[in-house]
């Protein structure tokens, strides 16, 4: 695992707060040359799911707006989206960090809501196969869900389905039941889960020590 770039995620459901903690992070390690991998002269390629560079991607977006995304095309394009994207990702692993708002975990999370198993969602991505790039380090932000969505509505967004309180009660469940799979059947996979009921500033203290320690260990 030396000499390499590593692939980071940050996942959590709606109003969760991972946006502000991805940005938290990348500040820091900009401005702290002793943290891991912290150097203000680190090459780092920020991306984000839904992408807006697959037309799978660009058909979910459009599909989410107008609130006419059904389960099937849901699970469907953001794995197809995520196939393409991970093609974009290993390339850029080969010359930079890449940090990615938004990965499997949200899948494995939201599609499980609407009733596909894990082994369903983990095979039709092709993880055996190379077909989707697995993170080396995937960040959750847990976050009491009653929370998030006030954050939602608060923000002005328009309800949409996924922002429903009891799929999003549901989905917070989903991905961290979606970790204890993760780790049963593949441990050599790092995750940080961070409580994002606490400040932003708190929640960053808790993240940054967190990934300090998974990340030694990873480069081991």
């Amino acid at each position: 695992m030396k000499n390499r770039y590593f692939f980071i995620t940050f996942e959590g459901i709606d109003g969760s707060g991972k946006s502000t903690q991805m940005y938290k992070l990348l500040e820091y390690i900009r401005n702290n040359d002793d943290y891991p991998f912290g150097n203000k002269y680190s090459n780092i390629w920020l991306t984000r799911e839904p992408t807006d560079i697959t037309k799978y991607g660009r058909k979910i977006i459009k599909l989410i707006k107008s609130e006419k995304l059904t389960k099937e095309e849901a699970f469907e394009f953001y794995i197809k989206d995520r196939i393409e994207h991970s093609r974009l990702i290993k390339k850029y692993l080969n010359k930079s960090y890449v940090v990615c708002s938004r990965f499997d975990i949200s899948t494995f999370a939201y599609q499980h809501v609407q009733g596909y198993s894990y082994e369903d969602i983990y095979n039709a991505h092709g993880f055996d196969k190379g077909m989707s790039q697995v993170p080396d380090l995937t960040i959750i932000v847990d976050i009491d869900p009653e929370m998030a969505f006030e954050r939602c509505n608060s923000r002005g967004e328009d309800s949409g389905f996924f922002e429903k309180k009891e799929f999003l009660i549901q989905a917070a469940k989903a991905q961290l039941d979606a970790v204890k799979w993760w780790q049963k059947y593949h441990p050599e996979r790092k995750f940080v889960i961070v409580n994002g009921n606490l400040s932003i500033e708190e929640v960053t203290k808790d993240m940054l020590e967190k990934i300090a320690v998974d990340f030694m260990e990873i480069k081991k």
